[in-house]
């Protein structure tokens, strides 16, 4: 355009041409990347190929992609100007539009071009770029403008890849402003060129040997070029080890674009390595048929297909030795095999098939028995017959006694067993009562209703023994009046019974009595003369057969004074009986006499000093009604009387004896205090240095008083230690008996003179600096002040919890006690940096995952900066080594800091690429359902095995069930799983389901079951085998019914069902019926018997009672009919009752007796006398009983005839003789009176010589012991005695205790037993049959020997048993060169014991060890020197045993000469063995110095004269030294070797100079960081000493870098001493004037 021309509007089609190119550009900028992304990558990502699933490579190369975008972006430009034509360009237009590359400027109408994208000219990494340069309106309208557009990119210029900003700038003339517009663009060049791999291994093949080992060859790694740098290099394979199979190695070259190409090969690796067996066992005894073991393990560096044995843990195996073997198979045929042996012992018991049942045996009504007879039992074991043998001794049967009875059944191995079973022979013979008493009549006891009534025993005998007989009243016992009946029942042991019956009738003879009878009445007279007129209460009495009638047969009468008065009263009872009750009435003067003037109680003191006071008063006087014979006192007015209360009396008697008394007292008070003897002065006590003083004493202070009575004197003082600075009060006070006190006071001062003491005082405190701080907070305990005086000030400069500076700084205590006294204590605290550098950031862990095609984002990260708590920023440093990073393996990288003092801290991260592509299973099944196939409990599952891929080509599938399997009744899941050599995974699962429909069957379903019942109710009860049933599933159903055991109903049908159902839900039926019908006819459980009573008393009847018969039915509903009924009163006569029984069947029975009642109601005698019982004496007398004929009545006939068949004869001893009576009725009832005499014999019998308890031991080699004795001897008053007893001697007694029973009894049945016990004890041990002998054994040289074993002994009892055999031995390590006692012991039942005893020696074959024995050592002295130390570590001795001694000829604080010295340690063990370590110590005398020194902080081992190498000037000397080390080293100058007094020098990263110990606190710190770096090369030093005690110290030529001035007075040095943190090397020179030279050569 010209400049002349006018700017005009952009014309409207130019502008839609543009547009048009602009959505040229954008439809191809987007069909390129739509094209990209159907293949799976965006387009920044995308390469020149790639692969598909199958491997299969797409070739998408520079000339192919340019077609397709050519041919793209041409077919789409076409359609746009078609579009245009049509009038649709509008659309295109704002679909460009959309696309922000163009931007128009409004103001000055500058216009950028869109942005371009280009890619990478081949084999460069830059592009060449075009542009159509912008402009403004201004410049196309005006040539002639003034307005500029400037640039930072030109047209045709080559850009590196990447995106890069063009940006154009125009401004505007004056006539615009001024005004500045801009415009930018992006230009992006793309890297799509991949890099080349110059060479590619190729497929590598390894057999793995014997031990599953191999070595893959080595390979070239690949080396790949790009056309942009140097790609990065990645791979799958990154170290780790390969497994059997195929494994794939891929390479990936990436550059910095994306771009990536692969190189892969394989690496097979083939098995050639059998299975192992793991964990195979041991060897197994076992004493069951069924052994159990862990099953060994199989693996194999392959695929393990089988692993199986011959027999299986939990198998039944023979007796004996048995072998067991597992065989293990790999997928490729090669095979392992492992065994063992199971021994089977038999230790089973046989087993009794028979044993007899226990036995019972009968006797019947005369004691007789069948004896009891069995067969011997038989008994069988699992290795075959057994033998049968009895161990139980023949023994007759006795009554009422279980016998034991044991067999034993032994085997071939020895094992036994026992049958055991018992006999009893029971009792069935009821007991016979002999001589029952008959009916008697007693009078009642004297004043009671009751009658004491005595009768002989009648006896009660059985031919086992009566185990009760007592009677419902006892001979002695009290009755009531009238008749009562007596029973007696005796019970045998096993419960049988016989009765005995009579009566007692009681009657009343007995007079009333009086309870109450009133005593004899006496009135008196008042001090008047007059008296009441007596009264008294009507007596009472009882009687023994209720109250008496009271009558007076004397009433009373007037009373005359002084005259007795008789009273009677008269009490009868309804029997005539009676009683009489006497007392008299008498009156009395009872006037007494009358005291005038009595005198009131008088008070006094005691006369001065006098225990006494002097008492006066005026005398009373008396008078009395009649004569006055006597008025005295005690004391008298005037008497002296004692302190206290002292009682007078006055007393007055008449001549009737009355009496008159006046009292008063006389109290004599003591107000006079006690008096001290001795009060102490007052004590003045000051404390010594050591806090203590003279504890004060005195005497014991002692008091009098006027009372004569020692007066308690007490003190509020106690025993304790003075309060310092106090006057301390003591106080005593004398008390004597009346209250009066006096005082003594005196005082106890102490005065403090005493300084206080610091305890406690800390060490210096040596601490690190607090966390990220240059100073440290330090805290210590603080030190404990204590004075006498208990209050102490504590003070310091610094307290504690302060922070404190690096270095060194004094903390100082002072205690001051209130006197002023004080005591000081010190400690340094040295703070020292010990803390690490903290990295400020730490890059986490990367782990990166390949994508689906391989490729990862390099991780990229800044190298960690770290800072300091006291320097600072520090240096890091790290020795990774930037390289390639290989895949699937973990690739540490390390970054250190380091500060000035040596602390230093570590940042680690670690960069991990992994491999992460499964392989793909397809075609997978889907669930399988089906059911069972007919009987079986299985089902064949079937279907299409799926197949597996992976990118590997390499891939195995593996399932754990096959098409075709039969599969159990449930659900299976089928898995198949896929593996690819890299041991990725994919899985497939189905579950195949079984389903069981088919029921459970019955075996045997009863039939039904009709029954009756028979003429006694029962019935068969109806039994059916057990019901069962099966199912196809193989597991047994389950059987359930409705039916429990239970009595049937009568008449009724009762349905019984079974019901089986199987594991699944599957069921099954049975049902059957149980009919009984009745056919029984009631029945009467007891029927009264026929019953005989007497007529009612005084009645010609007799009312009758009976049990109700009760009537039984099976139906439990009978009905009961009757004629009469119980209580109904029965004539004279015998009557039929009847009872009638019907069951609802019309079933019937009957039940009969008659009751017959009589007259038999005897007379009554009126006084039967009672016993008669009289006791022989001494001599066998007695005395005659008497007694009058017994009268008798009756209550129907009146007076009876009364006779006895007594006849009088001399009583027999011991014979109670029987006296009776007879009276007798019209009608024959007789009454009898009867009493007995008895003449008692009660000697019993004597037996004489009865044996004492005997003890014996069991006859040798028997359970028994035969036992004698000498047979005592009986004897007795009467004649007939005997003695009998179970035992004789000479039986044999078991082994047990047994009572031996001697019993006499004389004719009179009185008894006395002798008895005593023979005790069999078994004293006689066990004896072993096989006893081990002595054991030796030898250590071998290596302190190893075989360990010994031994059969277990056997032993035997002469008891028969087999003793417990045990022994305190448990599995131990012997001891050397001892005899170790194995014991054991065989133990019977009775504690016996035997033993068997040997004793096992290790002997000791192996000599003492000794370790780490020193090289030879050589030491440098100073010439001066004639000896020096030497040191070294202590060589170590051990032994098997014990080592005795263990000494070296010479100790390390030896001084050793120069020369050569030997050193030897001798090691000796207990049995003499004896090992040797020698090494020699060279001393030299040289002036050079050439050390090391240990890393052992103040151990100054070396130690050397000095001054040394003296310098020009005469007080200066100078020690010049060349030193190496990793830590700070020590030179330490000393008065002499044992002195406390030292300078100490510190070099190293903070150097210091101080004053050792017992030298005041002062310490010099230089900060010089890295003064001994490098460590491993030596450094020059230097220290001078004067003397006035200047310390220098220097390096090299250089000047002092840090010097110290004694303030004290100066040390005298005369040695020097080195030492050093870590170790170090020193070299040096020793003597004078040759320093210079000898340092000028280090």
């Amino acid at each position: 355009m010209d400049g002349g021309e006018k700017i005009s509007k952009p014309d409207p089609v130019h502008n839609i041409v543009e547009k048009g190119a602009l959505l040229k550009q954008h439809i191809s900028n987007l069909v390129s990347s739509r094209l990209l992304a159907m293949h799976g990558r965006p387009p920044a990502q995308f390469h020149s190929n790639f692969k598909r699933r199958d491997d299969e490579t797409i070739d998408l190369g520079e000339k192919s992609c340019k077609r397709i975008l050519v041919a793209g972006a041409m077919t789409l430009v076409m359609v746009g100007i078609m579009a245009t034509l049509v009038g649709g360009i509008i659309m295109a237009v704002t679909e460009a539009d959309t696309v922000p590359e163009t931007v128009t400027a409004p103001a000055l109408g500058l216009t950028c071009p869109g942005d371009i994208v280009r890619k990478t000219a081949r084999g460069r990494s830059d592009a060449l770029v075009s542009w159509r340069s912008p402009t403004t309106h201004f410049i196309e309208n005006d040539p002639n403008s003034t307005v500029e557009i400037v640039s930072n990119y030109e047209p045709n210029s080559w850009f590196r890849y990447g995106v890069h900003e063009v940006i154009y700038s125009v401004i505007g003339n004056a006539d615009d402003d001024g005004k500045e517009e801009t415009c930018s663009f992006k230009v992006t060049v793309k890297d799509l060129e991949r890099p080349k791999f110059d060479d590619c291994p190729g497929n590598i093949e390894v057999v793995t040997d014997i031990n599953g080992e191999f070595v893959v060859p080595p390979w070239s790694k690949p080396k790949a070029t790009d056309n942009a740098g140097i790609p990065r290099l990645s791979s799958t394979y990154s170290g780790q080890p390969f497994h059997i199979g195929t494994t794939p190695v891929r390479y990936a070259a990436t550059d910095q674009s994306g771009n990536t190409a692969r190189c892969s090969f394989k690496v097979n690796v083939i098995d050639g390595t059998p299975p192992v067996i793991e964990n195979c066992p041991d060897d197994i005894t076992i004493t069951t048929g069924q052994p159990e073991w862990t099953m060994p393990t199989a693996k194999d560096n392959g695929q393990l297909v089988s692993f199986y044995s011959d027999r299986t843990s939990g198998d039944i195996f023979p007796v004996g030795r048995t072998m067991v073997t597992y065989t293990a198979v790999d997928d490729v045929g090669l095979t392992s095999e492992c065994s063992f042996i199971v021994t089977l012992i038999d230790l089973e018991a046989p087993v009794f098939t028979d044993c007899p049942e226990n036995i019972t045996a009968t006797t019947d009504k005369n004691g007789t028995y069948l004896a009891p007879t069995w067969q011997v039992p038989r008994a069988i074991d699992n290795t075959g017959p057994a033998d049968v043998s009895a161990i139980h001794a023949d023994e007759e049967f006795e009554l009422g006694r279980t016998t034991e009875f044991t067999y034993m059944a032994t085997d071939a191995a020895g094992n036994t067993a026992n049958c055991t079973f018992y006999v009893t022979v029971k009792d069935g013979t009821p007991p016979v009562i002999a001589d029952c008493p008959t009916n008697m009549t007693r009078p009642t006891d004297r004043g009671l209703p009751t009658s004491r009534v005595f009768w002989p025993h009648p006896k009660a005998s059985d031919n086992a023994r009566v185990m009760y007989f007592h009677p419902n009243w006892s001979p002695g016992e009290i009755f009531p009046l009238g008749v009562t009946n007596v029973v007696y029942v005796a019970e045998d042991s096993e419960g049988l019974r016989t009765k005995c019956s009579f009566t007692v009738t009681v009657t009343d003879n007995e007079a009333p009595t009086f309870i109450f009878c009133p005593p004899n009445i006496e009135k008196s007279t008042d001090s008047a003369g007059r008296f009441d007129r007596p009264t008294w209460p009507t007596p009472r009495a009882t009687d023994n057969c209720g109250p008496p009638v009271i009558m007076a047969s004397r009433p009373p009468r007037e009373f005359v004074l002084g005259e007795k008065a008789p009273i009677q009263y008269e009490a009868t009872d309804s029997s005539g009986n009676n009683a009489t009750c006497l007392f008299y009435v008498t009156v009395l003067d009872n006037t007494p006499p009358v005291i005038n003037n009595c005198p009131s109680d008088i008070r006094i003191t005691t006369d001065p000093g006098s225990p006494t006071g002097r008492g006066n008063w005026t005398t009373p006087s008396a008078t009395d009604n009649g004569e006055l014979i006597g008025f005295s006192s005690n004391l008298n007015p005037g008497d002296a009387f004692r302190i206290g209360r002292t009682r007078i009396m006055y007393m007055a008697v008449d001549k009737g004896g009355l009496m008159s008394k006046c009292r008063f007292s006389v109290t004599v008070v003591d107000s006079e205090p006690p008096v001290f003897t001795n009060c102490p002065s007052d004590y003045n006590l000051v404390t010594d240095a050591e806090g203590k003083f003279n504890y004060p004493t005195w005497e014991r202070v002692g008091a009098t008083d006027n009372s004569g009575n020692e007066p308690s004197v007490t003190t509020d003082f106690r025993f304790k230690m003075f309060q310092l600075n106090t006057r301390t009060r003591i106080e005593y006070v004398a008390s004597d008996d009346y209250g009066n006190n006096q005082t003594c006071v005196f005082h106890v001062s102490v005065t403090d003179g005493t300084p206080p003491e610091i305890g406690q005082c800390p060490s210096d405190i040596t601490v690190s600096t607090d966390f990220r701080s240059s100073t440290s907070r330090v805290n210590w305990s603080l030190p404990s002040a204590t004075d006498n005086s208990k209050q102490v000030t504590l003070l310091s400069n610094i307290e504690r919890g302060q922070s404190f500076r690096l270095g060194m700084t004094m903390v100082q205590y002072t205690a001051i006690d209130p006197v002023g006294l004080t005591a000081e204590c010190n400690f340094t605290v040295t703070v020292q940096d010990t803390e690490e550098p903290v990295f400020a950031s730490c890059p986490a862990d990367f782990k990166r995952t390949t994508d689906p095609n391989g490729e990862f984002d390099a991780p990229v990260w800044e190298t960690p900066s770290a800072v300091d708590n006291v320097d600072g920023p520090v240096e890091v440093t790290t020795t990774y080594e930037f390289k390639p990073i290989e895949l699937d393996v973990t690739t540490p990288i390390k970054y250190t800091a380091i500060d000035e003092a040596g602390n230093n801290a570590t940042c680690a991260f670690s960069v991990l690429i992994k491999d992460e592509t499964p392989p793909v299973i397809s075609s997978c099944p889907t669930d399988i359902s089906l059911t069972t196939d007919p009987g079986l409990p299985t089902g064949r599952g079937n279907w299409t095995t799926p197949f597996a891929t992976d990118n590997s080509k390499h891939v195995r599938l593996i399932s754990n069930w096959d098409a075709g399997d039969d599969f159990q009744i449930g659900t299976t899941e089928v898995t198949y799983t896929a593996i690819d050599n890299a041991g990725l995974t994919a899985s497939c699962q189905f579950t195949v389901t079984v389903v069981d429909n088919e029921p459970p069957v019955f075996v045997n379903c009863p039939s039904d079951f009709d029954l009756f019942t028979d003429a006694n109710g029962k019935f068969n009860y109806p039994m059916w085998d057990l019901v069962q049933a099966t199912d196809n599933s193989g597991i047994e159903p389950t059987v359930s019914t409705n039916f429990v055991f239970q009595m049937f109903q009568l008449n009724t049908r009762t349905p019984i069902k079974y019901t089986t159902a199987d594991a699944y839900g599957n069921n099954e039926s049975c049902v059957f019926y149980v009919s009984v019908t009745d056919g029984t006819p009631p029945e009467f459980e007891e029927c009264p018997s026929d019953m005989t009573v007497s007529t009612d008393f005084n009645a010609p009847t007799g009312q009758v009672n009976w049990s109700i018969p009760v009537a039984a039915d099976n139906t439990k509903q009978v009905t009961l009919l009757s004629n009469m009924e119980p209580g109904d009163n029965f004539r004279v006569g015998k009557t039929m009752v009847k009872y009638t029984a019907v069951d609802p069947a019309g079933l019937t029975c009957e039940c009969n007796f008659t009751v017959t009642v009589i007259d038999d109601e005897s007379p009554m005698f009126m006084d039967c006398p009672a016993n008669f019982e009289r006791t022989t004496g001494p001599n066998g007398e007695f005395v005659a009983p008497v007694w009058e004929t017994p009268s008798a009545v009756d209550n129907v006939d009146g007076p009876v005839k009364v006779t006895t068949t007594y006849k009088f004869k001399p009583f027999e001893f011991g014979v109670r003789t029987p006296i009776v009576y007879t009276a007798m009725d019209a009608a024959g009832n007789n009454a009898t009176c009867a009493f007995d005499v008895l003449i008692n014999d009660e000697t019993p019998p004597i037996i004489e010589n009865c044996p004492s308890d005997i003890t014996i031991p069991t006859d040798p080699g028997q359970p028994t012991g035969q036992a004698n004795w000498t047979l005592p001897k009986a004897s007795d008053n009467g004649p007939g005695v005997g003695l009998v007893s179970r035992w004789n001697p000479g039986d044999d007694f078991p082994l047990r205790r047994t009572k031996v029973i001697y019993t006499a009894i004389d004719a009179a049945g009185l008894k006395v037993k002798c008895q005593f016990f023979v005790t069999v004890i078994d004293i006689e041990g066990p004896v072993f049959t096989s006893c081990p002998q002595n054991i030796e054994r030898s250590t071998d040289a290596d302190g190893e020997f075989e360990y010994p074993m031994w059969p277990r002994p056997i032993a035997i009892d002469n008891s028969g048993l087999t003793p417990d055999i045990t022994t305190s031995f448990t599995f131990i390590m012997f001891p050397l060169e001892t005899d170790t006692p194995i014991e054991y012991l065989a133990t019977d039942q009775a504690g016996n014991t035997g033993k068997c005893d040997f004793y096992v020696r290790i002997k000791d074959g192996t000599p003492p060890q000794i370790t780490g024995c020193p090289g030879d050592i050589t030491i440098s002295i100073d010439p001066r020197s004639t000896s020096g130390g030497a040191t070294w570590t202590t060589p170590s001795a051990n032994d098997n045993g014990r080592i005795v001694s263990y000494e070296p000829n010479i100790n390390q604080s030896y001084e050793f000469p120069l020369g050569d010295t030997n050193v030897t340690y001798i090691a000796t063990d207990s049995v003499g063995l004896t090992s040797e370590c020698q090494f020699t110590v060279t001393v030299e005398a040289r002036c050079n110095l050439s050390l090391s020194t240990p890393g052992q902080k103040n151990n100054y081992n070396y130690k050397f004269m000095f001054p040394l190498a003296t310098s020009e000037e005469e007080d200066k000397m100078r020690f010049d030294f060349a030193v190496r080390s990793g830590g700070t080293v020590f030179v330490a100058l000393a008065e002499d070797r044992e002195s406390p007094h030292v300078y100490e020098i510190g070099i190293g990263s903070k150097s210091f100079m101080r004053c050792g110990v017992l030298c005041k606190p002062r310490y010099v710190t230089k900060r010089t960081p890295g003064i001994l770096n490098p460590s491993n090369q030596f450094h020059r030093f230097w220290i001078t000493y004067t003397n006035n005690g200047l310390i220098q110290v220097g390096k090299g030529s250089e000047k002092p870098f840090m010097q110290w001035q004694d303030p004290s007075t100066p040390l005298d040095i005369q040695i020097i001493g080195i030492a050093s943190y870590q170790k170090a090397d020193w070299i040096g020179y020793l003597c004078k004037y040759q320093a210079k030279r000898m340092i000028g050569q280090l």
